[in-house]
């Protein structure tokens, strides 16, 4: 059902909302600058620094009051009421201006001027009003670990990470069971150390945290159970690494990305490598032994090069695939290949293939854990969405002031 509402609210396409991005408009509106991708819905920022948000409301995630629609009468008595979703871009954050955005699960935080964050949604601390789900709510912006200023911040499912202004890296503590609704207090990752970079990922069973630090080596830790940790030799223990590790084979790290059982990074030249699962084969016959040590599937234990002689200047992890830009703006995804993977070349196991190729794009943005679509803005400030479940046609996301 939450995909299916994001769903909608991507491939919206009324003349109020979202056109086809090969439609003719005046770019009379403010240019868009960044958007984020959540569970259930999407947010984007002008480049006036002004947030908009779209998709389900159901936790007050838009940071706008939408129309409620009520339930019928329970056992209780009680009828429940919840904002509904929108398919249109609604102004969220009131007047203030953010230079990032991120939209979470049931809830959204921006980073103003200066590094303080700010969130809305469910469960932000501060929020008096009630949700749906009988969680504390807030449509209006509160202050999130208002003693540190961030550089970076980045509301997932179940954990939430920064970097902050002096470059420590942070995350909380990964919510289990229905405690996701949670925005839990932030705590080093790497005491001591300047963090450049820092991806996490929390979908059970897996858990991981990667850092990139300030001398270009990447640290992970957590699941292990398909080599995803990148290391040289087996820790001990597949299932779980408490403590970081130093990735393997690759220098000079720019970026790291987190997917379900596998990761990618990106080096400071713009070669892409991945690492982890290889191929969605869940099974194997006798006599095909999995290469990589893992139990049922092809794995590669350390980086590989891939992408032949592309180069990226960013990557970000999307449902199942990275998609990686080029310098010109190019947008290429990869993921395992399905079926058999290569017994002699692991590079091999991750193509990357050209994304909506008549666009040029300065930012991408995805949710690595549903199949809730990509959105991307382009190099003119259009901002275009597809691939959402069901509606995989792409749609522009027109901003709301642009005159009618």
């Amino acid at each position: 059902m939450l995909a299916a509402l994001l769903a909608a609210a991507l491939s919206a396409t009324s003349a109020t909302s979202a056109t086809s991005a090969t439609t003719a408009a005046p770019d009379t509106a403010p240019k868009w600058a960044q958007v984020s991708v959540g569970n259930d819905h999407a947010c984007a920022l002008d480049v006036r620094g002004s947030a908009f948000c779209w998709g389900n409301n159901h936790a007050a995630q838009l940071g706008a009051r939408t129309p409620e629609r009520c339930g019928i009468v329970g056992e209780s008595g009680h009828r429940s009421c919840y904002p509904t979703a929108s398919d249109t871009p609604v102004a969220a954050g009131g007047a203030m201006r953010f230079e990032a955005i991120s939209a979470g699960r049931s809830r959204t935080c921006g980073l103003a001027n200066g590094g303080q964050a700010y969130c809305w949604g469910a469960e932000v601390s501060g929020a008096t009003g009630t949700c749906l789900t009988g969680t504390r709510c807030s449509f209006l912006p509160l202050p999130y670990e208002p003693a540190r200023r961030f550089r970076t911040l980045a509301v997932g499912s179940r954990v939430t990470c920064g970097i902050g202004v002096d470059g420590e890296a942070l995350c909380s503590n990964v919510l289990r069971g229905d405690r996701w609704w949670e925005l839990g207090p932030l705590q080093p990752v790497r005491p001591g150390a300047r963090a450049l970079g820092l991806d996490a990922f929390a979908d059970w069973p897996l858990e991981n945290v990667c850092v990139v630090d300030d001398q270009g080596a990447a640290w992970c830790r957590g699941s292990n159970r398909t080599r995803q940790l990148g290391t040289l030799a087996a820790p001990a223990s597949r299932e779980a690494v408490n403590s970081l590790v130093r990735v393997a084979g690759i220098a000079d790290v720019a970026r790291v990305v987190i997917q379900d059982g596998w990761m990618c990074g990106l080096d400071t030249v713009g070669q892409a490598y991945c690492w982890g699962l290889r191929s969605t084969r869940e099974h194997y016959g006798a006599g095909a032994a999995p290469p990589g040590g893992c139990e049922r599937n092809a794995c590669a234990p350390e980086p590989v090069a891939i992408a032949g002689a592309l180069r990226f200047r960013e990557i970000t992890a999307h449902h199942r695939r990275v998609c990686g830009l080029t310098v010109a703006g190019e947008a290429y995804c990869w993921g395992p290949t399905e079926g058999a993977a290569s017994q002699t070349d692991a590079s091999a196991d991750y193509v990357p293939v050209p994304v909506q190729p008549d666009l040029r794009f300065s930012s991408l943005a995805g949710n690595v854990e549903l199949g809730s679509g990509s959105c991307g803005v382009t190099m003119n400030g259009r901002l275009v969405c597809w691939g959402a479940q069901n509606r995989p046609q792409r749609v522009r996301i027109l901003h709301p002031r642009r005159p009618r």
